[in-house]
């Protein structure tokens, strides 16, 4: 399989050898980076809604991963993906900075990294973080767990010995970044705070608190209506509207 998978929802991953300079126009130098685990590695780390089953819950994380890359397309920046199977490194640090050096390997000066467990990030917020970085060095997405669910960094304020070993995918993460850029960059700039799926819990207040109308939440219910426990995953599906009013607010952009 090839290192870069560019260009391809995940459905069709390993189909298709991309030309990874295609997106990559002159005078073009930010480039998102979407770092995610595969459908069947998210569904093995986390549990959407239990009653959709093992293969339902594998549906619903791609048609997550694939939500978070049509995003990002829809930017026209150009758009990297790094599936998990791909990765290089023994932790998740070693792993993400691997992939951020391949992208500046490629020219890129500045790079956008997100992963597959946002799905609130729009267009609007990449394109804003992408005008933010021209600006600073270095911008952060906080999520409500401690953790961020964006990156933008550019070469000039990567270090790779300090990136790695900050307190990835823990409740420490943001302030060791607030220390990481003290002492790299002059000013630092933080998004609104978003939250981010890691349980079930989160995927029902997510999906509740998408308009009716919604694309990704009509898509969502139908891999819930037609998972193999339908009848049952259909009425508690619309059971949980309600919580729309409870859910966590989600901050806008700064």
């Amino acid at each position: 399989m090839n290192t870069w998978q560019e260009n391809i929802l995940p459905v069709n991953r390993a189909q298709r050898k991309p030309d990874v300079h295609s997106n990559k126009e002159e005078g073009q130098d930010t480039v998102i980076l979407v770092f995610s685990r595969t459908p069947g590695e998210e569904a093995s780390a986390k549990t959407f809604y239990p009653q959709a089953g093992r293969i339902g819950n594998i549906q619903i994380a791609d048609r997550l991963i694939s939500h978070t890359i049509e995003t990002a397309h829809k930017t026209h920046l150009p758009v990297i993906v790094k599936y998990s199977d791909d990765q290089n490194g023994h932790t998740f640090g070693q792993r993400l900075a691997n992939a951020i050096e391949e992208v500046f390997a490629l020219g890129f000066k500045r790079v956008l990294s997100i992963g597959n467990d946002c799905p609130d990030i729009t267009t609007q917020l990449l394109l804003e973080a992408h005008h933010q970085l021209h600006d600073k060095n270095l911008v952060l997405g906080p999520a409500f767990d401690g953790g961020v669910y964006l990156i933008g960094i550019s070469k000039s304020a990567y270090h790779r010995q300090q990136f790695v070993e900050l307190s990835w995918e823990s409740a420490e993460l943001q302030s060791t970044w607030q220390n990481y850029a003290l002492t790299f960059v002059e000013e630092l700039c933080w998004l609104g705070y978003y939250g981010d799926i890691d349980q079930s819990t989160d995927f029902s207040y997510y999906l509740a608190s998408l308009p009716e109308r919604n694309l990704l939440r009509r898509q969502l219910l139908n891999i819930l209506v037609t998972s193999h426990q339908s009848g049952a995953v259909y009425q508690q599906t619309y059971a949980i509207t309600p919580l729309i009013t409870d859910a966590p607010l989600r901050a806008p952009p700064c």
